[in-house]
Formats: structure tokens, C-alpha cells, sequence
């Protein structure tokens, strides 16, 4: 409903007509409709414009309420309707008069909130003059840099001429003042405000004013300008306008490099940006028959979705995509979108026999990378899954007692009733001659009940098996629940069986379900977010997209209307969103929320709009920077009892009977698991359906809590574990005798990384070797959790006699530890994701932070490797290093490198650094800011090539480039040949340590693991901050290596960090090699 007076300012004895507009915005047909008005005070009837509507005949000078009635009005349909009154003669000047008008039908309207309106309009008299202003800004949002461009629109809305009338505009300081012009006076600007004398305004006239500015920043810029006049002004509310304006960033990338090479996997699309601005992503497409084909399901994240308020030269880095059906002959294009939706084609290239060395745009091993695969649809039933939760004493108790001795670990993915043979168990470790009596099962150290199958005779052999209800589970680091089967000293508990059947035949014909669509496709790392999950769907644009749900069995008896839910993570901050929701192609609604907030529809659907798989699209209302991401889409329905490929979950109430029809085979079993831990199997009298179904009828359980949960499926659709592993017993929990020193190694590497733990035992060092495997069982019940290493580190503190001071983590991490991005599972041993000012990233120390200051109790290492050639060639480098006798000139020579001076004076800061180092040391500078890019290269190639003793680099970086002047970049320093002249890299930038990264590898990691070279430690960091406190740090770090005859660098580390206060920089300067390696001594010097 619409109502609109013919003017604001009337005056009394006047006419003043009401137009109503009733439309219906579907998607159903409206039926008997009603319209009700009454005549607003102070006013008298004149006459009525009914159009469509029938009416009642009402006399001349009528004062109260009437009716109208519509038969029917079609989707999208509008119909009008004018109302005249008098006001009254004897009305005073000022009285305000409010209009309500209302409409209603018979057919359901599922926002009631706009079937009605009120308009007022105000009495003046014949020498007051309502002077009203609007304001307009273009184009909005507005990328920083470019013309805005206010207008201003004045209007008498009477009844006396204005005279002196005067516009004054204060423009906000992010606002540069270019230009004014006006249709009527004269205008002028000084210090930022705009003031304009209009003179005579006469009634119903208008004057227009256009002021052009340039917003000097991002921001959100609100501008309000005032309009006065001589005369009494009876609406003082219109006499101010103000308009609220987004300022983007500017957007662009530089684009260094594009190429496609041709591989045994098909063809790999390589490209590399030297620097990003607000780049949210790309899209990779193959021509094909005149066409691109998008390769891509999801958008490749750019700097936009992994990083906020950086420096365009932070975001350089590679990418890559494999085409698994790319030919010789295909050709590709590359398509950058920015946060402004403005989108960018690079490209043709095609497709190259070998790729160029110099033209490649990563070193990552791109065997390692999952091949690009479309998806379908992600949509299911929603499931049971178990979630991180707080453990009793009795359950950390009962778990150190499982991990102590064997058992079988059983992983479980997904909700099922689950089946596991004799000869899989004894195969995974149990005994074959245990007592089918005393088998228990433990899950997160509380014991579950199962059926034992096929132990005749009280013998459980090769023909037995267990049987047992299970969930998975989902936390950001796993999907994969552990059970633990052990063969007890005590009998373990039983699934109850049930042989109550049903008796009556009052079936019911629906139950409640929940469908719902949760991808997680897309990694969000500028979003600050303390709960672990950054992870969200497809992207949401301007730009339509579609996701498909699946709701099966829809009751065509449905009691109820079906509820959908859509919640969407903004992306950009500050940007306002508005999302329509339309599904099966009816308009459902709008998402209306504002910057990196979740915006959330929720809703009754209307009758017949939900079909077994539905289209759920969505698109952008607000411009080019309405940008969100998908986070879920649910939809609870009225569900009929019917199985989907021989297995239904259910809800049933308590004590009635239930069946379910449709079933395959005749092996059918039904179990209660309302209770979890008290399932239930329910005897069932199966029916034919003659058409070769099976119907099967069930009692459903007495008891208080009104429904039940219940499981029906066919033998066929029992499950089995995804994984069995024989569980190797472990004790690092309980008080020992302890070490210094303690290497957690993923199980692949620990023979690797022995010789690292062997030297350190031939120095006097007492070290312990613990797998990640047995932190995991005695800490997180066997599930992946990097909280795990922190309780397991905590605890040693406290019950070993020596406590540990040095941590060397063995492995890589991944910042997708469940591979949602399917590039690979690298999360051998998980770092933990933090919080920071500007994105969330990896620390290492927060392991044995345990007083949270950003300082670890434990001097920590990491060796980033992804195999055991990797964990072999690290550990050989730092053997070499400390027991090698290569005491050349280059053990006493060090490398700082300063970036090009900005705001930042890199020159100063390195030179400060430089004057620290002790006199035996020669050092080398090079200072950027005096030499040309390419010069700077080659010199800073050759000294690393050269060998050193320390390398300092101060300046700016991104995960794999020193510098926008590319001074050291993934590919060169994979190409270093300095071995054995192996330097300790300090690097003082951003980024450089993001080794968590699944796209590509940082540069720390590739100085680390080359095997001609590179380095034998890196300092680095895995996040953004400021230069200053960076620069603190470095001086402080070099303080500390060269005292004291040379401390351990893990030592030296901690040490600089305490003399600093900077929590985000002590959180994620990481160390790349061994804390306790120290510089080597240099030669003898005369």
C-alpha cells in the first residue's frame, strides 16, 4: 500500500486528494480483497476515484470510515484508488493531518507490515511558504580519487512565495571541493562549505544545485545541507538533506606473469600478480567453440578475501589452476573481479609444450594439487554431529586409560549405524581371542553401546562383527570422529532390542526435516573472527548465481507451510547489502544488513513453491560493492515416510506407531536414537506395497520427551568405517622424568627428523620424540585438534621433572586442515589460527603461550615440510651445518638489504641494525632506495649465492616477494645454490611466514627446503603490522644472537620479543628450522 497527497502545505477550506495504490508483489494471486479508509480529522468528503474497487456511494461533507472490496488481484497488479477532501475552514495554521489507509485479503499475506500507510500533509496559511530541499549523490558508492557529485533540490511547496532563500552545504573534510553551479542565484565556497543565495522562490517552482567533489579516502562520507527563507516556514522537518555516500578503495592488480603449460594432468594455468588492491578473486576460463567455460566452481580468493588495510604491494603472489581437459590446443583467459564487481579479462594464452622458467608463476608442486573438479549439489539432511565440548575429569581420566593401552580406532565421517567385521578388527590390532562380553566402545571417552553379531558360542570369530550407532564430527580442524573398541576386563554395554510391534493403523503421513545447503568453498581470512570458521560458500553479487537444495519427499499432505533460512557473510566493511531471495523463480524476500555482518531471511514458504530440488538464487540489489558470501540455506519441511535409497532418519511421537515405505530389500532394521547413548533396535512387521516395496511398520517407545529420533535403512545401507587403526599406547600425559626438548612429528617424518633429535642428545640435550598421532589420543580423544598440542604442552609443564623449553613441530600446516579448498591435506601438524588487526594467520607460539601475552613459554621451530624427502633434506641441512667444518670467510660476512624508502626510512632502520653487529663481522649493504630495480636484484641474487652468515632484510614483502621491486621472490630463491654456505634469514616485512597458505608456498618455506641452498633458518612473519615495532624487534633479535658467546635462535627470539609490546607482532614473527640451532662460529680470525 502507497498514499500520496497532492501537496504538503494546504490551507484551511482547501482541497487535498489522497492517491492509494494497493499492489500485489506475489507470487500467489490475492482473493477478496478489502480497502479501509476513514476521513481524516478536520476534513470532510468531496468526492471518490474508486477505479476497480467497488465502493459505497458516500453523501457530500461525510466524516467516517467506508469500505471497498476487490474480487481478485493478480501477481504483480496494482490498483488505484483517489480520495478528495475539504479541509475544514476553521482548521489552524500548523495542524498536521494524518491519512491511514489499509488493505486486507483472504489469501495468506506473508508481510503484513506494508498493507497499510499513512501520508499527512500540514495547514499553513497564505503567507507561509514550505521550503523543502533533497539531496542526491552520483555515483554511489564512489571509488576514491573520482568525481561525487551532489544535487541538491529545492522546492517551494507554498502557498506564499520564499524569498532570500539560501542554501549552506558544509562539505566533510574527506571531501575535496572541485566545482558549483545553480539554476537560480549565485553560490560560493569557502572552507569546505558551499553556501548559495537563491533569492525569490515562487510557490510549486524549483531551483537546482550541483556540487562536484572528490572523496580523498575510503570511507563513508555523510553530507547534510540546510535551505532557509524569510517567510514562517510550516514544515520545518524537509528543511534539511542529508545523504550518506560509500567511498571505495581503489581496485586494480598488477599482473606480472600468464601462462599455461601442458602436463600429463591436462594443462596448468599459471599467473602471478605483483600487487593487488582490493582484488576479491578470479575466475579461469577455456575457450571452447566460441565460448569461455568457467573451470573454476567457486572464485579463486584474491587479496580482498585474505587480508584488510594492506599495502598493494603485500598482496603479490601466485596462483594457480589445473584444467585436467586441457589439449595441446586449448587456449584460457584469467578474470580478476575487484570489491567493486568491476570485472577484468587477461589473457588469450595457449597452451605451451613445457612452461618457461622465467615466465612460471609458482613453485609449488603442483602434482600435489587436487585437479579442478565441478561440483553439484552440496546439499543434504541435516545430521547429528558431535562438537567440540568441555571434558569432564572423568572423561580426560578414561581417556588417558584408553590411550594407554591397545584398542582399535575407529573413524567415522557421517551419521549411520555402522557395521565392523572380526577379521577388519583383528586385522587393525584386537585379539582374536577376545571375549565377545567384555568389548567396549569408547567415543570421546564415553562408553557406547553395541551389538555383538554372529559370536556363537560366546566365541567372537571370523563370522562375528559389531554393530553400533555413531556420528561424525565437525570442528574446524576435523569431520572424522574417533571410536575406540577395547577388549575389556568388564562386560560393555548393549544396544536394547524392542519386540513391541504396532497395533493400531492410525499412521501418520509427514515428520519435520531440516535440508540444508553449507559449501565451504571459499576461505575468508580478512574477517576477523575468533571462532575458527572462515569458510563459506559460493560468492553473491550483482551477478545472479543459483543454489540447488534438495528437499526429498515433500508431503503433498503438508499440515504446516515449509520455513527457509539464508544467511550471507558480508564482505566488505561498512558496505550496505541488499540480497533478493527468490526461489523456484518467486521472489521470497530481501536480505537487507550492513558491512561484515551476517545477514539472515527467514520466512514461511507459500503453498506449492517447494518441490523436491529447488533453484535458490540470489542477487545483489545495492551496486557494484554488494558483495557477500553464502554462509548456509536451510529449508525445514513437512517430510512424507518415505526412504531415499533404502534408508530414512525420522521423527516420530513418542508411543505411536510409525511406518515408512519404499524400501528396496526385505533386510530392513529400524532403531531408536533419540538417546545416543541408549539406542534402541524396534522389532517391524515388513508389508508388501505390491509394486516391489516394502513397507515397514514400527512401535515407537513410550516416553516423556514427545518425539523420538529414529534410523530405518536396508542391510545394503549399513556403513562402514572410513578408516581402522591400531592404536600405538602412549603415557606422554603422566608425571616422568621429561626432556628439554620436545619434537612433535607427524607420524611420516619422524623417522626424518631422528638425526635432528640425535644431535641434539650427543650435545647434552635430553630430547623426546612425540608423534602427533599420541598427542591427538590422549588429548582430544584421537581427534585432530591443535588445542591438543597446547593442553599436551601444558601438561608436561606441570608433570614432567625437567620441563620442556625448546618445541620443534615437524610438518606442515594447512589454514584448511578439513581440505574444504580439496588442494590437498597438508595439515600434518596444525598450527593455530589467530585473530590479528588485519587478518586472521598462523602462530606457532601460541602452543605455550599459556598466559596469553603473545610470549611462549617453550623457544619454537617449525620444519614446514609436506614429505619425507622434504623432512630428509631439512634435517641433512641442519646436521651438516652444526657438525660440518666449512669455516670460510662467509661465517663471519652478513647481507642487510633495505627496501626503497616510502614513509618508512628503511635506510635508517637497516644501518641501526648494521651498527649492532659485532666487529668481526663484515657486512654488506644494499640500499635500495639508492639503486635501480634491476641492479638491486642482481646484487642481492649474488650475495645470497655467495653465502653468509646472516641475511637482514627490512622493507616491505608479500608471502613470496621481498619488495615491489621483486628484490627476492619465490622462484629466484628456489634457484639459489649456496650450500653449505647456508645463512639465518631475518626478514622484517609482511607475510613472508604465511606458510599456511594452500595456493602457494611462502618464501620462507622455499629457502628453508632448497636442497642446493637457501637458508638453514628463517625469522618471519605470517602476518600484517606496522614497520616500527618490526624494526624494534629486528634490532633486538640481533642483540641477542651475538651475546653471550651465541645463544640458541629460539632463545634469542624470545628473548627480543619481551623487549617489545606489540601483541600482533610477537604472535606471528615465526621461526622456519630449529630453535636450538646457533650461528656457526666463524673462522679463526689473526
Amino acid at each position: 500500500m502507497t498514499n500520496t497527497p497532492s501537496a504538503a502545505v494546504v490551507t484551511a477550506g482547501s482541497n487535498v486528494t489522497y492517491t492509494q495504490t494497493v499492489t500485489n508483489n506475489g507470487p500467489a494471486a490475492a482473493a477478496t480483497l478489502s480497502f479501509t479508509e476513514t476521513i481524516p480529522p478536520n476534513t470532510s468528503f468531496q468526492s471518490l476515484a474508486p477505479g476497480s474497487w467497488t465502493c459505497p456511494v458516500l453523501p457530500v461533507g461525510y466524516t467516517g470510515p467506508f469500505t471497498c472490496t476487490l474480487a481478485t488481484l493478480n501477481a504483480a497488479a496494482s490498483a488505484p484508488i483517489s480520495l478528495v477532501v475539504q479541509v475544514n475552514a476553521n482548521t489552524p495554521s500548523g495542524t498536521v493531518i494524518g491519512d491511514t489507509a489499509s488493505a486486507s485479503a483472504v489469501t495468506s499475506d506473508p508481510n503484513a507490515a506494508n498493507s497499510s500507510a499513512t501520508a499527512t500533509v500540514t495547514v499553513g496559511t497564505g503567507t507561509n511558504a514550505d521550503v523543502s530541499i533533497t539531496k542526491t549523490a552520483a555515483p554511489s558508492p564512489v571509488a576514491q580519487g573520482n568525481l561525487l557529485t551532489y544535487t541538491l533540490t529545492v522546492t517551494n511547496n507554498g502557498p506564499a512565495s520564499a524569498t532570500n532563500v539560501t542554501v549552506v552545504d558544509v562539505l566533510p573534510a574527506v571531501l575535496k571541493f572541485v566545482s558549483v553551479v545553480t539554476t537560480a542565484g549565485t553560490c560560493s565556497q569557502a572552507a569546505n562549505t558551499v553556501t548559495c543565495q537563491l533569492g525569490t522562490i515562487a510557490s510549486a517552482a524549483t531551483a537546482t544545485i550541483n556540487i562536484v567533489t572528490t572523496p580523498q579516502s575510503s570511507t563513508i562520507v555523510t553530507n547534510s545541507a540546510l535551505v532557509t527563507a524569510d517567510q514562517n516556514d510550516s514544515v520545518g522537518a524537509n528543511n534539511v538533506a542529508t545523504v550518506t555516500t560509500l567511498v571505495t578503495a581503489p581496485t586494480r592488480i598488477q599482473l606480472q606473469s600468464l601462462t599455461a603449460e601442458g602436463s600429463s594432468q591436462g594443462a596448468i594455468i599459471r599467473w602471478k600478480t605483483g600487487g593487488e588492491l582490493n582484488n576479491l578473486g578470479f575466475n579461469v576460463y577455456r575457450e571452447q567453440n566460441e565460448d569461455r567455460i568457467r573451470l573454476n566452481s567457486t572464485l579463486v580468493a584474491g587479496s580482498a578475501l585474505m587480508m584488510s588495510g594492506y599495502l598493494e604491494k603485500h598482496a603479490g603472489k601466485s596462483y594457480a589452476w589445473i584444467d585436467p581437459k586441457g589439449t595441446p590446443t586449448s587456449t584460457y583467459w584469467l578474470e580478476d573481479i575487484d570489491l567493486n564487481g568491476e570485472r577484468t579479462l587477461h589473457g588469450p594464452v595457449s597452451v605451451s609444450v613445457t612452461g618457461s622458467s622465467a615466465t612460471a608463476a609458482s613453485s609449488i608442486l603442483f602434482s600435489e594439487v587436487a585437479a579442478a573438479q565441478a561440483r553439484g549439489s552440496a546439499s543434504r539432511i541435516v545430521e547429528n554431529s558431535q562438537r567440540s565440548m568441555l571434558a569432564t575429569q572423568g572423561q580426560v581420566d578414561q581417556q588417558f586409560d584408553l590411550a594407554a593401552h591397545p584398542a582399535v580406532k575407529i573413524m567415522v565421517g557421517r551419521e549411520n549405524w555402522y557395521r565392523v567385521t572380526q577379521p577388519e578388527l583383528v586385522a587393525a590390532g584386537l585379539s582374536p581371542n577376545a571375549d565377545p562380553r567384555n568389548l567396549r566402545l569408547f567415543a570421546e571417552a564415553i562408553e557406547q553401546p553395541l551389538l555383538v553379531t554372529g559370536a556363537d558360542g560366546g566365541v567372537f570369530g571370523p563370522t562375528a562383527a559389531i554393530e553400533f550407532y555413531a556420528t561424525g564430527m565437525d570442528t574446524p580442524f576435523t569431520g572424522t570422529r574417533v571410536y575406540w573398541l577395547i577388549a575389556g576386563n568388564q562386560p560393555g554395554l548393549r544396544v536394547n532390542v524392542s519386540n513391541e510391534l504396532p497395533g493400531g493403523a492410525n499412521y501418520p503421513q509427514q515428520f519435520t526435516e531440516t535440508a540444508e545447503l553449507r559449501e565451504r568453498t571459499t576461505y575468508f581470512a580478512a574477517l576477523i573472527n575468533s571462532n575458527d570458521d572462515n569458510f563459506f560458500g559460493t560468492l553473491v553479487s550483482t551477478t545472479r548465481i543459483d543454489q540447488i537444495l534438495d528437499t526429498p519427499h515433500v508431503s503433498a499432505t503438508a499440515s504446516s507451510a515449509p520455513r527457509l533460512e539464508v544467511v550471507l557473510q558480508g564482505v566488505g566493511d561498512s558496505v550496505p547489502h541488499d540480497v533478493n531471495v527468490a526461489l523456484n523463480g518467486a521472489s521470497v524476500g530481501h536480505i537487507a544488513f550492513v558491512g561484515q555482518a551476517k545477514g539472515k531471511l527467514r520466512g514461511d514458504l507459500p503453498p506449492g513453491l517447494l518441490l523436491e530440488t529447488n533453484t535458490i538464487t540470489l542477487a545483489a540489489q545495492d551496486g557494484d560493492s554488494d558483495i557477500s558470501l553464502v554462509d548456509h540455506v536451510t529449508v525445514t519441511y513437512p517430510h512424507s515416510f518415505a526412504v531415499t535409497g533404502d534408508r530414512l532418519k525420522f521423527s516420530a511421537r513418542a508411543g505411536a506407531p510409525a511406518q515408512i515405505a519404499g524400501f528396496q530389500e526385505t533386510s530392513v532394521r529400524v532403531f531408536d536414537i533419540t538417546d545416543v547413548l541408549q539406542p534402541v533396535e524396534l522389532a517391524k512387521r515388513l508389508v508388501s506395497g505390491g509394486d516391489g516395496t516394502y513397507t515397514a511398520q514400527v512401535q515407537v517407545p513410550w516416553s516423556p520427551s514427545g518425539r523420538h529420533s529414529l534410523l530405518a535403512l536396508a542391510a545394503g545401507q549399513i556403513a562402514e568405517p572410513s578408516q581402522l587403526v591400531a592404536n600405538q599406547p602412549s603415557q606422554w600425559h603422566s608425571p616422568q622424568a621429561g626432556s628439554q626438548v620436545v619434537v612433535i612429528a607427524h607420524p611420516a617424518f619422524a623417522d626424518a627428523v631422528a638425526p635432528i633429535a640425535d644431535l641434539r642428545r650427543q650435545q647434552g640435550r635430553t630430547v623426546s620424540v612425540v608423534l602427533t598421532d599420541d598427542v591427538y589420543d590422549e588429548f582430544s580423544f584421537g581427534e585432530h585438534s591443535p588445542q591438543a598440542i597446547r593442553d599436551f604442552l601444558q601438561t608436561a609443564t606441570k608433570n614432567w621433572s625437567t620441563k620442556p623449553k625448546y618445541l620443534l613441530l615437524a610438518g606442515d600446516a594447512s589454514v584448511d586442515p578439513r581440505n574444504f579448498l580439496e588442494f590437498g591435506d597438508y595439515d600434518f601438524v596444525p598450527t593455530r589460527i589467530i585473530p590479528t588487526s588485519q587478518l586472521m594467520t598462523a602462530s606457532d607460539d601460541w602452543f605455550s603461550d599459556f598466559n596469553n601475552t603473545g610470549l611462549p613459554a617453550l623457544a619454537t621451530g617449525r620444519l614446514p615440510v609436506r614429505t619425507a624427502d622434504e623432512a630428509h633434506t631439512v634435517a641433512a641441512k641442519i646436521v651438516a651445518y652444526e657438525t660440518g667444518n666449512d669455516t670460510g670467510s662467509w661465517t663471519s660476512q652478513a647481507l642487510l638489504v633495505a627496501d626503497r624508502n616510502d614513509n618508512v626510512d628503511f635506510t635508517d632502520d637497516t644501518q641501526k641494525v648494521a651498527s649492532l653487529l659485532p666487529p668481526w663481522i663484515q657486512a654488506t649493504e644494499i640500499l635500495v632506495t639508492n639503486l635501480d630495480p634491476g641492479t638491486a636484484r642482481a646484487e642481492v641474487q649474488s650475495a645470497l649465492n655467495a653465502g653468509q652468515l646472516l641475511v637482514n632484510y627490512l622493507g616491505h614483502g608479500s608471502v613470496e616477494v621481498w619488495s615491489g621491486d621483486n628484490l627476492l621472490d619465490d622462484k629466484s630463491a628456489a634457484a639459489l645454490t649456496n650450500a653449505p654456505r647456508l645463512p639465518v634469514y631475518l626478514t622484517f616485512d609482511c607475510l613472508n611466514g604465511f606458510f599456511h597458505d594452500v595456493y602457494t608456498q611462502s618464501l620462507s618455506e622455499i629457502l628453508l627446503l632448497n636442497s642446493q641452498g637457501g637458508a638453514i633458518a628463517v625469522v618471519a612473519s605470517s602476518g600484517l603490522t606496522d614497520s616500527q615495532p618490526q624494526a624494534h624487534l629486528d634490532r633486538s633479535l640481533v642483540q641477542a644472537l651475538f651475546q653471550n658467546g651465541g645463544t640458541t635462535l629460539g632463545d634469542a627470539l624470545v628473548q627480543a620479543k619481551s623487549s617489545i609490546k606489540a601483541k600482533d607482532v610477537r604472535r606471528t614473527y615465526l621461526l622456519f628450522g630449529d630453535p636450538l640451532l646457533r650461528l656457526k662460529a666463524p673462522a679463526p680470525q689473526n
